[in-house]
């Protein structure tokens, strides 16, 4: 109860995924124990994921096994370096089940 209390409270719409917590901002250097170490000092990790689009930034997502955990991190608006680089924090949202459809340069969704 208290964690979905505190969910509405902060903000977070129902198509957050609970205790999961996307982070931007990175480079391509950056590995998954890397995260780990960053992060596990806050709560004990389940999954960490990184995703990498060929440029020089990357993203990825960390589940932490309590959402208290991803809710202190995300509105106690902690600063987190790496190599230089400030991480980005937000809540992790599914993705939307509406179609892409794209036109030239542009993308549309349905």
């Amino acid at each position: 109860m208290f964690a979905m209390q505190s969910a509405e409270y902060f903000g977070f719409s129902s198509e957050a995924i609970p205790r999961r917590i996307f982070i931007g901002g990175f480079g391509p250097e950056m590995k998954e124990n890397d995260l780990a170490e960053i992060f596990s000092v806050y709560g004990r990790i389940l999954e960490i994921n990184i995703i990498r689009d060929g440029s020089r930034s990357a993203y990825g997502f960390i589940t932490f096994e309590q959402e208290e955990t991803a809710l202190l991190l995300l509105n106690n608006r902690y600063s987190f370096y790496f190599h230089g680089r400030k991480l980005r924090l937000s809540a992790a949202y599914l993705r939307s089940n509406k179609q892409r459809v794209t036109y030239g340069k542009s993308d549309i969704r349905h």
